[in-house]
């Protein structure tokens, strides 16, 4: 299968209820809808959600560290991230679309590449 036809179809799929635990689970970030959690890392978690706007789906990293505490280290470390990500401009790298915070959460978006690494 054409990996740009499963991804439109994913995008066009609509967000199946998980339950009331697993939904706690997800922060909310304004203007994105969590669709599922991709993976995880020291420092973060990366989903795949919905930029709401444009029904567009991308990998959304948000800082998470234990006890939802981060310093002013962990802080530094994920814009010096940001920055990295946001300066790359290849065709084999994924696309940053922007970042922000979300209450107490600390996010970028990027995009998602639907095949794998």
């Amino acid at each position: 299968m054409d990996v740009r036809v499963s991804i439109a179809a994913e995008a066009a799929r609509p967000l199946q209820s998980q339950g009331s635990a697993a939904q706690a689970a997800h922060p909310a970030i304004p203007g994105f809808e969590i669709v599922r959690e991709l993976g995880r890392g020291s420092m973060g978690v990366v989903y795949l959600a919905r930029r709401a706007k444009y029904r567009q789906l991308v990998a959304l990293k948000i800082l998470s560290v234990p006890e939802g505490r981060y310093s002013d280290k962990d802080r530094e470390c994920f814009q010096r991230e940001v920055e990295a990500t946001k300066a790359l401009r290849h065709p084999n790298i994924v696309a940053f679309y922007g970042s922000g915070r979300g209450g107490d959460d600390l996010f970028f978006a990027m995009e998602y590449c639907g095949g794998g690494s």
